[in-house]
């Protein structure tokens, strides 16, 4: 294995301090411009910026945009969201009337005394003496901004005192509390945001403080990955290597969670022209020997370097490795565990408080891959909670479980309003429930009173949510369903692949970027349950007449169709007619006999007919139809459900593709079923084929009988049908047989 084998290590490690994805990008900062030419300043966007107000005195003048690609003296250590906004990683939004998000800032040394940067954008619609921007840094508050910016991004200067930052991992939490400045109400909440500039946000530090060491390298890592850098690895250029790198490139990363940054493999002569490196790997040709097989020096252009011999790539690995701090390894969401209550607390959370008019809060947990009920089953939530007292009167509570409501509670009963309520059953069906991620949202709408001006002050919130509720679910037999969603729980990074189409055409970093999100040691998530001989090949539209199996064989031309489409749309809904419509002009029996209707009733009743046998999913070949998308995951064989396909149409965007797989990690919205196509405006858009079958991984037995059946019969409800009806027709034949000689020998 040649140069970029060796640098994987290295690579990984750097990727790894993303504990969440490099959302800000370290950018030039220049002298602020106090009479900044408005034509000068850059504005978010997507949205209109309003009026400019003349209050700003707690902001320096509007910053300029950065276009100069000289490095400067100072480096800035940028921001970076744990959970990243699809499609710009050097932005964050916080919405609504309160909304908090968390940032990682990744330091080479304890700074002392420091200022934090915060550049900040917000709606004219932010009424900013009753709004506030709190900043903890660390879990402690260490200031507060004002959201008062309306034009251009503006700088707020947050002073650090002593001990606030350590080296290593930093967690920065901002805060936002927003108040609409003309109206009040669930509909004035969508108004509401101010966004966070991630490449203008951090703290300042000299390029002399990073130092040649592993944690030096790593926080250079860290912030040229902020700043839409991709890490650089110099070598032979051998892509034949790429495969050996990948594991290792993803063990690294996936310890530190969030999306891996992008990895571009260099000739040892090779130049860029944007902004200098802060950080590279150079592998070193054979025949070059060094002290335990790697260094790190600072290079001629100021960047930390890590030099790995040809085999000295595991010393390397094993040195950055011991550089990340103890406990930087982000969690994922709680277990919980089928056929025991289980608390909101022992999952590891606090109460949930619910503020403002518009709220939604919720709380995701993990089931067992192979857990799965299809059937009437029931799972139960103890909900115990309370609501504030003087909400108006229509304020309400939807308890939402996977999106799909199952219960709706009013908050504005004043005879209980401010004390803790007594313990309620939420029952619900199981069935709702996925193996893997899941998801209990809370979702309250409180009028304005009056909802024509700014809503008044609130010292309690709107309701709260006891970390004592408890949730159970009954256990299931081990069961599961072909599926993507299967496919992405139990990949692991030897099983992805390329083909030589997608080689030649995608970024050469995309396998072991994509790897870096299936690599599951150092991780809390279930390894144990992890299946082997699943597999994901990463191809191109030109790939798609190398797909086998009957779901890819018919529908081969559909799918080129769709990944080639110029641009993704949204589906075409066909609006259904109002059946009142045809009573109310002419009566109920001619809308009966209707010659029209007539006509239409015998297809009409064919196609209920075949929605019983098939499913509520319509055949693939009209899904498709009605869609076109950037990329497409797909389960082309259905007698080989452990393998998948990603097809990145010519329109796709591969970070974007890399950024929404991870978001898959933390988020219900994620690819399943046996098709998903994905487009920019609706994301990850599935088709579940209907003829998806069941595979029970444990012994029948007496104990999981009645479970097995139910689900057998819930997914395949024709099949089961059928058997029964093959039973009762030998029974008969049976009984007319012993009744016939019965009477025989009578």
């Amino acid at each position: 294995m040649t140069m970029r084998l060796r640098t994987l290590p290295a690579l990984l490690a750097c990727c790894a301090f993303m504990a969440a994805v490099p959302a800000g990008a370290q950018i030039i900062q220049f002298e602020e411009l106090p009479d900044a030419d408005p034509a000068q300043t850059e504005t978010f966007d997507g949205y209109d910026p309003g009026l400019v107000t003349e209050r700003q005195p707690q902001y320096g003048a509007a910053e300029p945009a950065a276009t100069s690609p000289q490095a400067p003296a100072e480096v800035l250590l940028p921001l970076r969201a744990m959970h990243p906004e699809i499609g710009d990683q050097t932005r964050y939004t916080l919405r609504g009337v309160v909304d908090e998000a968390d940032f990682v800032m990744f330091l080479p040394a304890a700074p002392g005394a420091t200022t934090l940067m915060l550049s900040t954008l917000s709606t004219i619609n932010v009424l900013p003496e009753r709004s506030r921007l709190d900043v903890l840094v660390n879990g402690k508050l260490v200031g507060t901004a004002s959201p008062e910016n309306f034009d251009a991004f503006r700088r707020a200067d947050i002073p650090l005192p002593e001990g606030a930052l350590h080296a290593g991992r930093n967690l920065v939490t901002l805060r936002a509390e927003h108040t609409h400045r003309v109206f009040c109400g669930p509909d004035a909440d969508f108004g509401l945001w101010t966004s966070v500039a991630l490449d203008r946000s951090g703290i300042m530090l000299d390029e002399g403080e990073f130092d040649t060491d592993a944690l030096g390298f790593l926080s250079a890592v860290a912030a040229g990955a902020a700043r839409a850098q991709p890490i650089s690895v110099h070598g032979s250029g051998d892509s034949q290597l790429l495969e050996f790198a990948m594991p290792i490139i993803a063990r690294i990363e996936d310890s530190f969670g969030g999306v891996p940054p992008e990895i571009r493999f260099d000739g040892y002569y090779s130049t860029s022209t944007g902004l200098p490196e802060l950080a590279r790997v150079t592998t070193l040709p054979e025949g070059i020997s060094l002290d335990g097989g790697y260094q790190i020096r600072r290079g001629g252009d100021g960047a930390i370097v890590l030099l790995v011999e040809h085999d000295g790539y595991e010393a390397a690995g094993e040195s950055l490795l011991a550089a990340i701090p103890e406990g930087s390894i982000e969690q994922a969401p709680p277990r919980l565990t089928p056929g025991k209550q289980v608390s909101f607390e022992s999952m590891g959370l606090e109460n949930i408080r619910g503020e403002g008019r518009y709220i939604r809060r919720g709380v995701t947990f993990r089931l067992p891959p192979d857990w799965l009920l299809l059937a009437s089953q029931k799972a139960r939530m103890r909900l115990l909670y309370r609501y504030d007292t003087g909400l108006p009167e229509g304020s309400l509570m939807l308890v939402k479980v996977n999106g799909t409501t199952v219960r709706l509670l009013p908050l504005d009963l004043p005879e209980v309003a401010g004390q803790v309520l007594p313990v309620l059953p939420v029952d619900f069906g199981a069935a709702l429930l996925n193996p893997g991620l899941n998801r209990i949202d809370f979702e309250a709408l409180i009028p304005g009173d009056p909802p024509d001006s700014a809503c008044e002050p609130r010292s309690n919130p709107a309701f709260e949510i006891s970390n004592r509720t408890t949730v159970y679910v009954p256990d299931s037999p081990a069961m599961s369903l072909p599926g993507i969603e299967r496919v992405m729980a139990n990949l692991e990074p030897s099983g992805i692949t390329m083909t030589d189409t997608a080689r030649a055409r995608l970024p050469e970093g995309l396998l072991p970027q994509i790897a870096a999100l299936y690599d599951r040691e150092g991780s809390d998530e279930d390894n144990d349950a992890v299946r082997p001989g699943f597999g994901l090949t990463i191809a191109t539209p030109r790939d798609i007449s190398l797909l086998e199996g009957t779901l890819a064989n018919d529908q081969l031309a559909a799918m080129r169709i769709v990944l080639t489409a110029p641009a993704a749309t949204a589906p075409v809904e066909e609006e259904e007619p109002d059946a009142w419509e045809q009573v109310e002009a002419n009566g109920w029996l001619k809308a009966v006999l209707n010659p029209d209707r007539l006509l239409r009733l015998p297809r009409e009743i064919g196609t209920g007919v075949e929605a019983l046998w098939r499913g509520e999913a319509p055949p693939l070949e009209e899904w498709l139809a009605k869609r076109e998308g950037e990329a497409v995951l797909l389960q082309p064989d259905p007698d080989a459900p452990a393998q998948a396909w990603l097809i990145l149409g010519a329109q796709a965007d591969p970070q974007r593709i890399v950024e929404t797989l991870a978001k898959a990690r933390w988020s219900i919205d994620g690819p399943r079923g046996q098709v998903s196509l994905y487009s920019q405006e609706l994301g990850w858009q599935n088709w579940i084929s209907p003829q998806r079958r069941l595979v029970l991984h444990e012994k029948l037995s007496l104990k999981n009988l009645r479970a097995v059946a139910g689900n057998f019969a819930s997914s395949q409800p024709w099949s089961f049908i059928a058997i029964i009806m093959a039973f009762t027709l030998c029974s008969a034949i049976v009984g007319m047989i012993i009744a016939v000689l019965a009477r025989r020998r009578n």
